[in-house]
């Protein structure tokens, strides 16, 4: 007699009014917040995460990697960490900023006299002020990249490099790497064709296929044997052959066939468990698979396949049958490689072994090459020359393997921000620069917004002002977190840019001597005749003025001549953040109750 499961009593469901008035939830923001802001910054500390139960431990400053060890015990801060990791999944950088913001904002929300909801309905507005002066042609914390200037786009790479303290890099092996990366970007943008806008023969708009550029990581070697090779490597676990030609139709290359389904034979083609054949009696079935394997090896020799690439397991009997006669077999190479594979080769990606296999559907390699960096072996493939789309590897090295996977989250962060540049060539001046300068541009807009506006979002003046102060100062303490507490912070009123005084004035020297050149560099000297804002290192709350305090910035200038080098942040990924950051928040503090499931 088979006993019946046992079944557990569900707990019931955990519900909890006004979630932000609990004081238990307060400080595990603000722990939250704390944990976030000592990592943000090329100043900002490492942290050691290490799973409870052992497991190896992992040195990050990255929120890409932070976030998903963390695991936050409430729903408000799960949902505002579930935000950051959607950035991150569409920009690929500044999580650390819209988590900053984000929870600078929920905190100063709690002891506003102004209701929650307005908040969030006057932070929406602000937000959508900042976002067409940050798109207008009048915004003076933007810059207009020009993708035929190096030292400009080396600026970008050199931000995002420098910005993560867990790559490890020296100045000298900075720049090494960011040379290389950007070399490898370049590499992946056609040299010829329309410019984009640009029509064809018919009046249609042309779209430009960019290439594709591979990242390949290996411990043991310094950082400056950091370089980039045209083609694509493929690890393998021996040492790597060159592989003969003899393509028909296409002298001195070789014939390729990509394969993205499993030749293991132990796997149906739509992906089942069982693989079901109908067979004759006292027939094998594994026998008939493997016949069928053997079939299609011929039928792809008799084309001329000197390199059977395969994104999934290939049988060993298929492989011998392969090796034997002169070709090479590749599995296990996985979808991040097969498409480059694709693209490098012209090839089809193949998806049933029973299929007839036509010569378009193969691609063609120039030639192979073994090539060995460190402890890793690889082939190199060689691409055919235009009209195929470059392909090119990034072959990342360092001597540690925590900075080795720290680095390969950057340089992909990296990527990430010079593909933005070909859709829209801007870029905000980085350092803090931006923010101070969009928190002036905050409240100026706050003392000039209109009657009728004020009426649309049914509020006082006085609580426009309480907002947009609260807002601008979140992102002035964004900005000073950038130096992790050291340094005295100031913003002049002609740029609105950060400035930072590393040492304390002398008795008989001018305050303004210390001052050597603004946070993002764009700004070499102090300029003359501007009042300056002192603040604060406790938070955003006690800013003061060394001027008029009571006066609001005019419209901002843009800095005359910024030099070649400077600090430059991604502007689709900063402005992505910044909606980002401001929408949650508001989200949050207009929460009224949480329904947890505990089961």
């Amino acid at each position: 007699m088979s006993s019946s499961p046992r079944r557990e009593r569900k707990l019931p469901s955990r519900c909890v009014s006004d979630p932000l008035e609990d004081e238990r939830e307060r400080g595990e923001a603000r722990l939250f917040r704390t944990l976030l802001g000592s990592c943000y910054g090329p100043q900002g500390g490492l942290k050691l995460l290490r799973n409870a139960v052992g497991g190896p431990t992992v040195a990050t400053s990255t929120s890409a990697v932070l976030l998903p060890a963390l695991h936050p015990p409430g729903p408000v801060l799960r949902l505002l960490a579930a935000a950051v990791r959607g950035h991150l999944g569409r920009r690929g950088d500044g999580g650390l900023f819209v988590a900053l913001l984000a929870s600078l904002l929920l905190e100063g929300g709690w002891g506003m006299e102004v209701p929650p909801g307005l908040t969030g309905r006057v932070q929406g507005r602000l937000l959508q002020l900042c976002e067409s002066y940050l798109r207008s042609e009048e915004c003076a914390c933007r810059l207009r990249v020009d993708l035929g200037s190096l030292p400009r786009l080396l600026s970008l790479v050199l931000t995002v490099l420098g910005s993560k303290p867990a790559c490890l890099l020296s100045r000298r092996t900075a720049r090494h790497v960011s040379t290389a990366l950007l070399r490898s970007f370049l590499h992946t943008v056609p040299s010829s064709g329309p410019a984009r806008g640009d029509g064809g023969d018919d009046g249609r708009p042309t779209t430009v296929t960019l290439g594709h550029a591979v990242l390949v990581s290996a411990v043991g070697p310094p950082v400056e044997e950091t370089r980039v090779l045209p083609g694509l490597l493929v690890e393998t676990p021996e040492v790597a052959v060159s592989v003969a030609g003899g393509s028909p139709g296409a002298e001195g290359s070789i014939r390729v066939a990509v394969f993205n389904t499993s030749l293991s034979g132990d796997v149906a083609e739509g992906g089942e468990r069982e693989l079901c054949h109908e067979v004759a009696v006292g027939v094998s079935a594994h026998g008939a698979t493997l016949a069928q394997l053997l079939s299609l090896g011929e039928r792809l020799l008799a084309l001329g396949v000197r390199l059977l690439a395969c994104q999934k397991v290939v049988h060993p009997a298929l492989c011998q049958f392969m090796e034997e006669r002169g070709a090479r077999v590749l599995d296990r190479l996985g979808a991040s490689l097969v498409e480059p594979l694709c693209r490098l080769t012209g090839a089809r990606p193949l998806g049933s072994l029973a299929g007839v296999v036509t010569p378009a559907q193969l691609g063609l390699v120039q030639g192979t090459d073994g090539v060995r960096v460190g402890e890793k072996r690889f082939l190199h493939l060689r691409g055919m020359d235009a009209p195929a789309p470059p392909v090119c590897t990034l072959v990342l090295c360092h001597r540690n393997d925590a900075a080795l996977a720290e680095l390969k989250l950057a340089c992909q962060a990296a990527q990430h921000a010079l593909q933005a540049l070909l859709k829209e060539p801007l870029a905000l001046f980085g350092g803090g620069c931006t923010e101070t300068h969009l928190a002036a541009y905050i409240r100026h807009a706050a003392m000039g917004m209109s009657e009728e506006l004020l009426q649309e979002l049914r509020c006082s003046r006085a609580q426009v002002r309480s907002v947009a102060s609260h807002l601008a100062g979140a992102l002035e303490a964004v900005a000073c977190t950038l130096s992790q507490g050291r340094g005295t912070h100031l913003v002049d009123s002609r740029f609105g840019h950060l400035w930072v005084a590393w040492r304390v004035a002398l008795p008989d020297e001018d305050w303004e001597a210390v001052l050597q050149s603004c946070a993002c560099g764009a700004v070499v000297s102090p300029p003359p005749g501007v009042s300056w804002r002192w603040l604060g290192q406790r938070g955003h709350r006690d800013s003061t003025s060394l001027g008029d305090e009571a006066t609001a910035p005019t419209p901002l200038l843009a800095p005359p001549d910024p030099p070649p080098s400077l600090l430059l942040d991604s502007f689709t990924v900063r402005s992505n953040a910044l909606q980002v950051a401001v929408e949650v928040a508001s989200l949050l503090l207009d929460v009224k109750c949480t329904i947890e499931d505990t089961n």
